[in-house]
């Protein structure tokens, strides 16, 4: 029987109390004022980039997060009401901000804390972020079917903005990047080279075409040689299919169960979406056949990463931060979290530290619209992937963009980014504490940590990865067998929940039954 998370950590039950917060009357005053007008939940999808969307007729998307849960509009509505209320809502939210900064800059510096001066560089951050979403409102409502009156200059020109306002929230361009913009063409070279059998001869002639306008003339032809790092690719790029299938039911269960015993408020939702996406309100998975199944290293990575790094950092950044999260905290936060997937998965330390990059963030930067679906739908024929939808993954890269013109949206060039910073760091002899304090920037997390030292309050960490990360540092290497025996003993209820799981689409219980008995579910 596993030990109980309890005994192994010592856990904080409830934030802290107005009470007990440790500011002058008048930082404490903008505190809770910006957490009530400002952090109040509504622009929390908006300020992480992450939009949901619905169909609504035949090529048409409805933009749930900015229309529906910032803007109070439904796609009943109509598209036009839709836009102007979400324009109207955006510059008083701005106008909200650039109040609170001007009451930061009013005070005396007696009174400016290190949660003030986090707070500072939160708002500006937002403000960038809405800033960015004014200009792309109109490009949101085309996709719902609302068209706009700007010329090709002009849309060419708010890309252009936007693209100079994302530069400084999430960083230069991939193409700016020598080593990203190779490794994006190596990945791409790799998938064709282990999948191109799926094609017919007119879609090979398609890709080496679109390849070849990525490729340009100031690279050496990628070699499928140098990208092969099978621990971490062939890990991110698909599921083992000889790994044990998990339903999605059992899979939700196994998540709640997670809440209940990290002791975290948070609902499991199954919903229309195209992602698993870490809701501030609920943990919210996809209705769609291609979620349907997720196999057990996969739901042990999500599980790790969702609700062991996101919702765990959470409950930590209310009680360092009461509630607003710090700017820029993407990159080290994302880093962290698939850092933390990848260990329970046998990835070490210093794969992650290597220089990778997001071939589809790179490819948006360099073709159309239609060129960038052809390119995604023929990534999902080389990968094998049936149900996957093209349109899905094109309006991720396209948000806040125009369907039809080059350039992506940057905010997932931060995933690769964050991992190798984090990893950098960790190898370097940093704080794993320190990575778990709040919801802020890398730059931001000492002056966290400060807080939470001098108020004594304790960080909470996730089970399983303190040792592995300490056994990657010291470059011992754990096989998948021990990962998953420390898993069962971490989380007592998954032997619970896989041993009355018994997938219909994928009869094989004697790979659970290797889970459960110590065996090796890939083997």
């Amino acid at each position: 029987m596993g030990t109980s998370i309890y005994s192994r950590k010592k856990m904080l039950t409830v934030p802290h109390s107005p009470s007990m917060r440790k500011e002058s009357p008048e930082a404490e005053r903008i505190i809770e004022s910006a957490e009530a007008e400002i952090f109040d939940g509504k622009l929390g999808d908006i300020a992480e980039v992450t939009y949901a969307y619905t169909k609504i007729g035949s090529e048409k998307y409805f933009n749930r997060t900015i229309f529906s849960h910032f803007a109070g509009v439904k796609p009943e509505e109509g598209m036009e009401k839709a836009f102007n209320e979400a324009g109207r809502k955006l510059v008083e939210k701005r106008s909200d901000i650039a109040r609170h900064l001007e009451r930061i800059e009013s005070l005396p510096k007696t009174a400016v804390s290190e949660r003030i001066e986090i707070l500072k560089g939160s708002l500006s951050y937002l403000d960038t972020i809405l800033e960015i979403t004014q200009i792309g409102l109109p490009f949101e409502a085309e996709k719902g079917g609302r068209p706009h009156a700007m010329g090709e200059s002009e849309v060419n020109s708010a890309i252009a903005k936007m693209e100079a306002l994302e530069r400084t929230i999430f960083g230069e361009s991939l193409r700016e990047v020598p080593e990203e913009k190779a490794y994006a063409l190596r990945r791409l070279a790799r998938e064709y080279e282990n999948g191109a059998w799926r094609l017919e001869n007119g879609e090979k002639e398609t890709f080496r075409k679109l390849f070849q306008k990525l490729w340009g003339d100031k690279l050496p032809r990628p070699s499928s040689r140098q990208g092969r790092r099978k621990r971490y690719e062939d890990w991110k790029m698909s599921e083992d299919p000889n790994d044990a299938p998990v339903s999605r039911n059992a899979y939700v269960e196994i998540f709640r169960r997670a809440f209940s015993a990290y002791r975290i408020d948070k609902p499991v939702v199954v919903e229309e979406r195209s992602s698993i996406y870490d809701g501030e309100d609920a943990l919210r998975i996809p209705n769609s056949e291609e979620y349907a199944i997720r196999r057990f290293s996969r739901v042990l990575g999500l599980l790790q990463h969702e609700i062991g790094t996101h919702y765990l950092i959470a409950e930590n950044n209310r009680q360092v931060l009461w509630g607003f999260r710090g700017g820029r905290n993407l990159e080290r936060e994302e880093g962290i979290a698939s850092i933390a997937e990848g260990l329970v998965n046998g990835v070490g330390l210093r794969e992650f530290a290597k220089t990778r990059a997001n071939p589809g963030v790179y490819a948006g930067e360099i073709l159309t619209g239609e060129e960038l679906r052809t390119l995604i739908r023929l990534q999902y024929r080389m990968s094998g992937n049936s149900h996957a939808d093209e349109v899905s993954l094109l309006l991720r890269r396209k948000r806040n963009y125009p369907m039809g013109y080059r350039w992506a949206q940057h905010k997932d060039a931060s995933y690769a980014r964050g991992e190798k910073k984090v990893a950098e760091y960790l190898l370097n002899g940093g704080d794993l504490r320190k990575l778990f304090v709040a919801k802020v920037a890398l730059e931001d997390m000492e002056t966290a940590w400060n807080v939470a030292r001098r108020e004594k309050i304790d960080i909470r960490l996730p089970l399983l990865i303190e040792e592995l990360v300490k056994r990657s540092i010291e470059k011992k290497s754990f096989s998948k067998r021990e990962i998953d025996r420390m898993a069962l003993d971490a989380y007592p209820f998954l032997k619970e929940v896989l041993s009355a799981d018994s997938p219909k689409e994928f009869p094989v219980p004697q790979k659970v039954e290797a889970i459960l008995n110590g065996g090796n579910p890939s083997g």
